[in-house]
């Protein structure tokens, strides 16, 4: 079976595919839409704000679990996005959280540290939308002004550079 087609369907096996889909165990409760995928992990935003999340530790800086489970520190969530190894929140503040891998910058803080916990991506109070690339992660601001940061080999941060950014 092609393992890129794989989805993670909550067994007790990290990499058991399913040809066709399945429901996830203990989530029912998920808004619409509001479900981010990485390389080997997945995110839902509950009705609570509350994101949990499920798949490879590896992915994200959290434990293997096969069922959803609470991304600590995250309340009042919003909206979620997802990049190959890193997620990031948007909290109803206008703050974004950001947790797992950050080799490129992608979580913002203004290191290349990875982060198993979710840290506030710097200088950002007033974030109404995120979004996330590989390994780069974009918000827009409140003034409609885009703001990107993380890996910028191809130039996909925007700012007419190829040099990565560890914050906005």
């Amino acid at each position: 079976m092609d393992h890129r087609a794989c989805i993670q369907e909550g067994t007790e096996v990290a990499y058991d595919c399913s040809p066709v889909p399945v429901v996830v165990a203990l989530l029912t409760d998920a808004l619409e839409v509001r479900v981010a995928n990485g390389a080997y992990h997945s995110h839902a935003l509950r009705r609570t704000g509350e994101v949990v999340r499920w798949g490879g530790g590896l992915a994200d800086g959290l434990p293997t679990t096969s069922t959803p489970a609470p991304v600590p520190g995250v309340a009042a969530a919003v909206e979620i996005a997802a990049g190959f190894y890193h997620a990031c929140a948007l909290i109803e503040s206008g703050r974004i959280l950001c947790w797992g891998r950050n080799h490129e910058g992608q979580l913002g803080d203004g290191t290349t540290t990875d982060r198993p916990l979710p840290v506030a991506v710097s200088g950002i109070d007033d974030a109404i939308e995120i979004s996330a690339g590989g390994y780069h992660t974009c918000a827009r601001r409140s003034s409609g002004d885009i703001v990107c940061w993380g890996q910028n080999t191809y130039g996909q941060l925007g700012d007419g550079t190829m040099e990565n950014r560890s914050a906005p």
